[in-house]
C-alpha cells in the first residue's frame, strides 16, 4: 500500500470521503492546504478504488450549487470544476478546504449538493474502505453548510 506523504498532503489537492449520520456520502477536496482525518490510513489504493465504484454510479440528479455568499465576496472567482459537479450529480455531496475563507484547515464548506443523495449502503458490501474513512453520528450533510473534523471518527 502506497501511503500518502505529509509532503503530499501538505502542498497537493486531495480528494476523500466521509460519511454523515444518514450514512449520505460527502466528498472533500483540501485545495493542499485542508487537514485531513487521519491521513496515515489513506493510501493510493484505497482512493483510487473508491474512485472507480464513484465515477462508475449514474447520475442520480442535479447538482445544488450551495456555496455560502461570504465566499463570492470574499473571493468572487471561486468557481466549482465541472468534475466536482459531475460528482454531485451522482449523489454526493462537495466540501472544500476554503482555508484562506475560513481560517480554519480543519474545516471544509460545502459547495455542492445533490438532489438526490447517495448513502454508503448504496455501494453495497464492496463499498471501498475509502469511501468510509470518517464517520460522524451527529452531522447531517444536508443541515451543514461548514463541516469540522473534530465532528468525525475514523471509519471502520
Amino acid at each position: 500500500m502506497t501511503r500518502l506523504t505529509s509532503r503530499e498532503l501538505a502542498g497537493f489537492e486531495i480528494v476523500w470521503f466521509l460519511i454523515d449520520r444518514d450514512g449520505c456520502v460527502a466528498q472533500l477536496l483540501t485545495g493542499g492546504t485542508g487537514d485531513v482525518l487521519d491521513p496515515g490510513r489513506l493510501t493510493y489504493e484505497a482512493l483510487d478504488a473508491a474512485f472507480g465504484v464513484v465515477e462508475a454510479l449514474p447520475e442520480t440528479g442535479r447538482a445544488v450549487e450551495t456555496i455560502p455568499p461570504g465566499l463570492r465576496l470574499a473571493h468572487p472567482g471561486f468557481r466549482v470544476a465541472e468534475i466536482d459537479q459531475a460528482y454531485a450529480r451522482r449523489g454526493l455531496y462537495v466540501y472544500h478546504a476554503v482555508t484562506y475563507f475560513t481560517r480554519d484547515f480543519t474545516s471544509y464548506v460545502r459547495v455542492l449538493a445533490p438532489e438526490r443523495p447517495r448513502r454508503v449502503s448504496d455501494f453495497g458490501e464492496s463499498a471501498p474502505a475509502a469511501l468510509r474513512h470518517g464517520v460522524s453520528r451527529t452531522v447531517s450533510f444536508a443541515d451543514t453548510p461548514r463541516l469540522h473534523l473534530a465532528d468525525f471518527e475514523v471509519g471502520p
